[in-house]
Formats: structure tokens, C-alpha cells, sequence
């Protein structure tokens, strides 16, 4: 898989949305470009914790169209299109409900106690984890995206937050034992990101 097919872009949400052209000139279609930008973060996510995963096409799409439909019925206050906090944190909350994991395997051992423990957590919250995490990164991206279009030097500072493992092993907790809303999964982003 080419770096085209990743979330990390500005067209992420349009893409999903409408499909796409790759660089070779071929139609993706909107389920296609989803599918394949979310297997590679899917698989990014549980390369740190020495991981492979097999995703579910059928949940994917779910995924998507749920998704799709709550950020559709968003009210955005003066109209306009949810901001990346408001998609990433529906996208989360559909990731996290329809665990599209359908394999998961260790790929590797870490050579550390704190990497093994991690390892284990990741393990048994894969499908909190990874939707709090590539819902992270998407928030964290088009934050130091918009910095570097307005030539802000925050971009760097940007870059290196990252919320510590306790929290995000925290919130993935929460995530499956306490039903954590798509609002308030935008609210912990952005309070994340622009402390």
C-alpha cells in the first residue's frame, strides 16, 4: 500500500465521502479509499505494540456509513461542515462500536517489561485503543496542518503532543465501560491539542 491511501491527508473526509482518483489515474471508490486508508492505520496502530491485525470489510463500512449519517445530522451552529474534532471523534466512536478487528496477533516480543505490559493492554482494548489513537492522529494532523498553512510556528509543538499511555489506556476504559459519547470524544481531542 502506497502512501496515497492514508488518513493523514487533507482530503481524508472527502475522499471517504465521494471516492477519488489515485496517482496512477485509477477511480477509487469512496468505500475502497475508506477501507484501505483505515487497514493501514489499523495496522500502524498495532505495529507499536509488535501487533498484526486482520480488519473486517464489512465493519469498515459500517463504520463509514454510520459515520457519515451522525456527522450528516450534526447542527453546526451558523451552517457549514463539523470541524476535525467533531469527525474524528464520530469516526471513534463508530470505530470503537463496531470493532472492525477480526484477527489479532503478536508479531514480535518486546524486549522491555514496559513494552510486554503494553503489549498486553493493547491485547485486550485493541479496538478501544486503535480508535482512540487513529482518531488522535487525525485531530493531531489537521491541527498541524492548518498551523503550517497559516505559517504558524506551532507546527513543530504540534507534532510532539501525544497523549501519555496511561491516558489513552484510560479513555479506552472508558471507551468500553462506560459508553463514551462522539462528543465527548471531540472534547478530550481538542482539549488535548490546544492546552
Amino acid at each position: 500500500m502506497t502512501d496515497f491511501f492514508s488518513p493523514f491527508t487533507p482530503h481524508f473526509y472527502d475522499y471517504s465521502r465521494t471516492g477519488c482518483t489515485d496517482e496512477n489515474g485509477n477511480d477509487v471508490s469512496n468505500r475502497d479509499w475508506f477501507k484501505l486508508c483505515l487497514a493501514g492505520a489499523y495496522k500502524d496502530v498495532a505495529d507499536i505494540f509488535a501487533c498484526t491485525c486482520k480488519i473486517s470489510d464489512v465493519e469498515i463500512e459500517n463504520v463509514r456509513t454510520h459515520w457519515l449519517r451522525d456527522v450528516d445530522a450534526l447542527s453546526i451552529e451558523g451552517g457549514g461542515v463539523p470541524d476535525h474534532f467533531k469527525q474524528a471523534g464520530v469516526l471513534s466512536y463508530w470505530l470503537r462500536r463496531r470493532g472492525p478487528i477480526r484477527e489479532l496477533k503478536t508479531s514480535g516480543a518486546h524486549d522491555t517489561e514496559v513494552g510486554r505490559e503494553r503489549q498486553q493492554v493493547f491485547l485486550r482494548l485493541c479496538h478501544e485503543l486503535s480508535a482512540f489513537m487513529i482518531g488522535f492522529e487525525l485531530c493531531r494532523y489537521a491541527e498541524a496542518k492548518s498551523a503550517l498553512d497559516q505559517g504558524n510556528d506551532a507546527v513543530r509543538h504540534i507534532q510532539t503532543i501525544k497523549p501519555d499511555f496511561k491516558f489513552a489506556t484510560d479513555v479506552s476504559i472508558l471507551m468500553r465501560n462506560k459508553h463514551i459519547s462522539p462528543h465527548s470524544l471531540m472534547m478530550i481531542y481538542r482539549a488535548v491539542l490546544r492546552k
